[in-house]
């Protein structure tokens, strides 16, 4: 079933020149419900609930720096989650609503709670609702709510599957392998995992 109202799809520029691209259900609302997506999707993946919040919102959900049409801008590790809360944090800035309820799906519950740590004075954001979030200790290795590790190497993320059961496709990322002459090769394992032939 196809939703009733769909988004206007916008870009705006944050920083540096660099562009976030979000969709908007706008409503005439002065408070917004702000949908962030998880890893590996983008803000395509809330088109259809955006129409089943109620009417006294608007609707935004950005794509994440990297992910959906917004700007590839490199993410420094180092910062966590930080990065991409400093997009959503900059895009609310842009649009200057009186209220937020951010609502964040897996990678994105991170960012959502991220971006409570980095603005904790923005009385903006009401609520927040997360969504199978990501753990606070990160993508895996932990086991419980203190961040005890599964492994004491931190271990067990879900790579040492890889590890295990395609020991080449490990050998060939190592060793930078671009081609697709290989069955293993990491850019046949990536075309494989996201494209249709």
């Amino acid at each position: 079933m196809f939703p009733t109202q769909l988004p206007e799809i916008l870009r705006v520029k944050l920083s540096e020149g660099f562009e976030i691209s979000f969709r908007l259900l706008k409503r005439g609302a002065r408070k917004a419900v702000v949908l962030i997506h998880g890893n590996l999707s983008s803000s395509l993946v809330w088109e259809d609930f955006m129409s089943k919040v109620p009417e006294d919102f608007d609707v935004v959900a950005p794509d994440l720096r990297g992910f959906g049409d917004s700007g590839r801008r490199p993410v420094n590790a180092t910062r966590g989650l930080r990065d991409f809360s400093d997009d959503v944090l900059g895009l609310l800035a842009t649009l200057k609503y009186d209220s937020y309820v951010l609502v964040g799906h897996s990678m994105g519950g991170g960012v959502a709670l991220q971006a409570l740590l980095d603005a904790p004075s923005d009385v903006r954001v009401r609520e927040v609702v997360l969504v199978d979030p990501l753990p606070p200790y990160g993508f895996g290795g932990t086991k419980d709510v203190y961040g005890t590790p599964c492994y004491e190497d931190y271990s067990g993320s879900g790579a040492g599957l890889v590890a295990k059961y395609n020991p080449e496709f490990i050998r060939l990322l190592k060793a930078k392998y671009t081609g697709t002459d290989h069955p293993s090769a990491p850019a046949n394992a990536v075309k494989a995992y996201f494209a249709e032939d």
